[in-house]
This record gives structure tokens, sequence and C-alpha cells, in this order.
């Protein structure tokens, strides 16, 4: 199977700490709002989901350059990798991501350059980093000092998957995001039919 180094088939990028994402920072200068993804956006399954509840930020208009001229907006199929993280996690990002989405400074985002591949390329590679295989070498960058870890993730061998293997890859995860979205919709309606028992209980919303 043909391996090919990982930047030959992304672009690495890091979104330095904002000094709008800096704690108590205000500025006089033109904003706008902006959905900042955390590890916590990252479900069980690798998923990353971004709701009205996700933490929404002021961004000022000199970090608005600086996210605009580095292409920082989150795009569909972006691979986000939490390894300046106490917890080693990978994340991908699915159709329909709300606009003005950043990834929080802790992440390194991963986006592939070919862009008439970009879905399958970035689920081979999202595959391998959730493989045993590849949550073992993302622990390996644990230990090290920040730039060690950027040179290694970038240096890192991607199994890389063509043909009849590639189009596997594809449909088995599409498959798995179907399954996830029947899954949430099952648990919503479960939280409906408890809260019909709470009110015929308790005559109020309550979680039965």
């Amino acid at each position: 199977m043909k391996q090919v180094q990982l930047t030959d088939l992304v672009e690495i990028k890091y979104l330095p700490l904002l000094r709008s994402l800096r704690k108590g920072y205000t500025s006089t200068e033109n904003s706008e709002p902006f959905y900042s993804v955390s590890i916590q956006e990252i479900n069980e399954f690798g998923y990353t989901i971004i709701t009205d509840s996700s933490r929404l930020v002021m961004v000022y208009e000199r970090d608005l350059t600086m996210i605009s001229s580095r292409e920082m907006i989150l795009k569909p199929y972006d691979i986000l990798i939490s390894i300046l993280h106490f917890k080693v996690q990978t994340g991908i990002i699915l159709d329909g991501i709300k606009p003005n989405c950043i990834a929080n400074p802790g992440f390194a985002v991963l986006r592939a350059k070919d862009h008439q591949l970009r879905k399958e390329q970035s689920f081979n590679i999202f595959s391998f980093f959730i493989s045993n295989i590849g949550k073992q070498f993302l622990k390996t960058l644990q230990g090290i000092l920040r730039p060690g870890r950027r040179t290694l993730l970038s240096r890192v061998l991607i199994p890389l998957l063509e043909g009849n293997d590639r189009e596997t890859i594809v449909n088995n995860i599409e498959q798995q995001i179907q399954k996830y979205k029947e899954l949430e919709k099952i648990k919503t309606e479960i939280d409906q039919i408890r809260e019909k028992n709470g009110i015929v209980m308790f005559g109020k919303d309550e979680i039965y």
C-alpha cells in the first residue's frame, strides 16, 4: 500500500491565540461573532458538532484580517487534532457547518490540498488517525515540546487508499454518519417522551 507524508496531502494550519479570545479583552474596533470550536464539540465518534450552545466570541477587526489571510474559517471535511490538549482527540467537520467557525488555538487543522478529492482524502486521513495505529502515534506527541510535535505530525506517513479501497472507506464513513444522525433523532424522541411523562406526573416540564 502506498504511503504518503501528511503534508503532501494537507495544509496544516495553527491559529495563534487571538487577542479577541483573551479574557477581558475589549476594543472599539468593528467585530463579528464567531463560534470557537473546542474539544467539547468533538463527540465520541469523532464528528465535530457545532450547535447554538457552542461558545460564541466576538472577533475584532485586526484578528479578522489574520483569520481571513490565513484562511482559518473552518470548512467541511477539515480535520481537527487536539495535540496541545491533555486528551489527544481527532475530529472531522461535517457538511452543514455553521458559518464563521474557527478552531481553538489548541488544534492543528488539516485541510486537504486537492479540492476535487477533499472529501475522499479527508475521510482517508481521518480513518488513519482514529485507528489504533493513528491513536498510538498521537499519544507519542503528548510528551514532546510544541515545535517537535508539529514536525512529527507533518512527517507522519498516511496509507493512501485508491480505487475500490478508497470508495469503501468513503461509503463506510457515510454510513456511520447516517447512523449517528439516526441515533441523535432517537435520543431526541426519547427525551420528548420523558418530558411528556414529567408533565403527566407533575403538571409541568419535568424530566422524568
